[in-house]
């Protein structure tokens, strides 16, 4: 495992994108590596949706597994892209991550429907090669995307995420409720750090319209869809 990084997340509903980051990037400088990028994943549960009650029932350790990928130029049918499996954990406001890296058909993996036994084949096939066990029973159930900016603030020397157009785009129909595809209306800001504290310049956050929040894009879309649209109740970060 890496060393534990600690997140906080400050969540605004309904906020406009451009002012949310004009706002970031007026204290902090884009990130040098990876300033941009769309993101796309797969998320797998068990048939109890064990991982999705850890977090709607505040469970101090929780688990996510789930396939990702880093949507980029357009590419021929038969091209390949880097893909990650991801075993994500949480020990109340710290997590780890083992990501294991493999190439698979980029087509494929963006438009096949979860219903696809190919993916669970997927799964465990990558899983052999990583260094953790994962549930015998695990299946695709939404695949999720949003833009991510990267930013670094000046002050901390720590990662700073603003997440937004969030979107469930596929569902698992033959385990969920059928609903179109949807946006979550949310923007994130996440700050990543090893240590301990907050951005000097969070104040600025809370005044703008952002909450210190726990929010998972995945509990939040699969309590959405289960609840017909109803908002969950989002437990206050400690």
């Amino acid at each position: 495992m890496n060393t534990l990084v600690n997140e906080r997340k400050f969540t605004a509903h309904g906020l406009d994108v451009d002012r949310a980051l004009a706002l970031i990037a007026h204290h902090c400088h884009p990130h040098r590596e990876y300033p941009f990028g769309r993101i796309s994943s797969i998320y797998f549960d068990t048939p109890l949706l064990s991982t999705f009650r850890e977090k709607i029932e505040g469970d101090t350790l929780k688990r996510k597994y789930r396939i990702r990928w880093y949507e980029g130029a357009p590419l021929a049918p038969e091209s390949t892209t880097q893909a990650f499996l991801e075993i994500k954990y949480r020990y109340g406001s710290a997590r780890d991550k083992l990501r294991h890296p493999f190439k698979v058909n980029a087509e494929w993996i963006r438009s096949t429907p979860l219903t696809d036994g190919g993916l669970v084949d997927l799964l465990y096939r990558e899983a052999e090669c990583c260094e953790d066990n994962i549930p015998i029973n695990l299946f695709p159930l939404v695949s999720i995307s949003y833009d991510r900016h990267r930013y670094v603030c000046p002050y901390t020397g720590d990662t700073v995420c603003v997440d937004s157009n969030i979107r469930m785009t596929r569902l698992n129909a033959d385990r969920l409720p059928q609903v179109e595809p949807f946006d979550l209306n949310t923007v994130i800001c996440e700050h990543k750090r090893t240590g301990f504290g907050t951005l000097p310049w969070a104040r600025v956050l809370y005044h703008a319209g952002f909450r210190i929040r726990s929010f998972s894009k995945y509990g939040e879309c699969i309590n959405q869809v289960l609840h017909a649209g109803a908002p969950t109740v989002i437990r206050m970060s400690i």
